[in-house]
């Protein structure tokens, strides 16, 4: 009932304060190092991610959603449609508008009252002279800025776009389909690179200064369909493919790939395999982590595995089997900050938390009203954003005393310790 609902989101605020002044104590008293006390704080903002109350994305597209992408700085979205639109979102730009709230996670759908103001993202359309003939598949901002960014689609074309008069400047055409593309991390040698990846077999290296093709990556034997570049090195990029392999990549070496990944191969034991295989289906999906140590890739399988990147290992961490049908890509995000290292996937309509290294499930989150296609983290904030087969972008933002926002023990004890601290906070160099 509401009164026992009330009494718990009380206990928990509760909870939450005691921790945080805990913390901030032991800081003090240099037991906790500063960056461990942010990866926390970000771990329990989010744990804590709600559907925004006070923040929306406008319907700007007629039509399913397929792409979605943030620049580096975290204030621009773009969006890939159905509808052949490419949309850009000025997230520190808001319009006022009146309404009840989409919904909140987790459950039923409970709005606000009409009079509450909600801030509506401003948003500008891309010019469709010289745009895409075929729904829009991704769309990604070059690193480091917000001036250029780039986009692909079912017409077979990669487009490289001016931000400020949204206009094409550059294309590479001659693709049967693009299933993915890629942009180099900012380094001199290879910021000005692209990786596609198509219904051609073979990974395809394209320069945007020259607007030429620089060379083939071959060692696939069907299509690819998904493409992630290292944040750790500007050399190394992987790929996944209809033949159910993911292959790393070294684009300065004439070797047909560094590795194949081998989902039977854990540590220093391999089980004896004609071919050794990934997944056991398409690989459409994957993602490096900040630090670029792990690679997290998704399959027809259903599967989601996790691998370590310098050399190959399969993690063996059990996810539990989600819902992934999709002959296109998927796009899963992984938090950047926090101390626990955490994934967010689309599965069906929620959008799933796991734990990354042990595959627990935490929580599952609940707005949207078709299937979830991809979710994508802020830079900086510990936001998220999604998109599904409807015309709507959902903001998540941290809801710092919800009741799955969890406090963040430093060490055994700590809630009482915590408790102990708000009842008497003294000097903290007089002990």
């Amino acid at each position: 009932n509401n009164n026992t609902t009330t009494t718990s989101k009380n206990n928990n605020k509760q909870q939450q304060l005691q921790m945080f002044a805990l913390m901030l104590r032991e800081r003090r008293r240099g037991l906790v190092r500063a960056g461990e006390m942010e990866s926390c704080e970000s771990l329990r903002r989010s744990l804590g991610l709600d559907l925004s109350s006070n923040m929306q994305f406008p319907a700007a597209h007629r039509t399913g959603i397929c792409a979605l992408d943030v620049d580096a700085s975290g204030r621009f979205v773009l969006s890939g449609g159905h509808d052949k639109r490419i949309v850009m979102y000025d997230t520190e730009h808001f319009v006022e508008t009146k309404g009840a709230a989409r919904g909140t996670a987790g459950g039923g759908r409970v709005g606000v009252p009409a009079a509450r103001r909600r801030r509506t993202v401003a948003h500008a359309a891309a010019s469709q002279e010289n745009g895409h003939t075929h729904l829009v598949e991704t769309v990604r901002w070059l690193p480091g800025g917000f001036e250029v960014f780039t986009s692909s689609g079912m017409d077979g074309c990669v487009k490289v776009w001016d931000t400020g008069e949204l206009e094409v400047v550059e294309e590479f055409g001659g693709f049967e389909m693009v299933y993915d593309h890629v942009v180099a991390p900012l380094a001199a040698g290879t910021q000005h690179l692209l990786g596609v990846a198509s219904k051609s077999r073979d990974v395809v290296l394209c320069d945007m200064r020259s607007g030429s093709r620089t060379h083939s990556l071959q060692g696939h034997t069907r299509e690819v369909r998904s493409l992630a570049w290292s944040p750790l090195s500007e050399y190394i990029l992987a790929s996944g493919s209809l033949d159910n392999q993911v292959k790393m990549w070294d684009i300065r070496s004439a070797r047909p790939c560094l590795l194949t990944l081998n989902q039977y191969q854990a540590g220093n034991e391999q089980i004896a395999t004609d071919l050794p295989s990934s997944h056991n289906g398409c690989v459409n999906g994957m993602q490096f982590t900040s630090d670029g140590q792990y690679l997290v890739t998704t399959g027809t399988d259903s599967m989601v595995r996790l691998w370590t990147a310098f050399n190959g290992r399969h993690e063996l961490v059990s996810y539990p089997q989600i819902v992934n049908n999709s002959k296109r890509k998927v796009v899963f995000a992984l938090t950047v900050h926090s101390k626990k290292p955490l994934l967010f996937y689309p599965n069906n309509k929620t959008i799933d938390m796991y734990d990354l290294f042990d595959g627990a499930v935490i929580r599952k989150l609940e707005a949207h009203y078709s299937a979830v296609r991809g979710c994508v983290f802020h830079p900086h904030r510990d936001e998220m954003y999604s998109y599904a087969n409807d015309p709507e972008v959902l903001a998540w933002t941290p809801n710092i005393y919800s009741t799955t926002a969890f406090p963040l023990p430093v060490r055994p004890n700590d809630l009482a310790r915590a408790q102990a601290v708000l009842d008497n906070d003294g000097d903290a160099w007089s002990d």
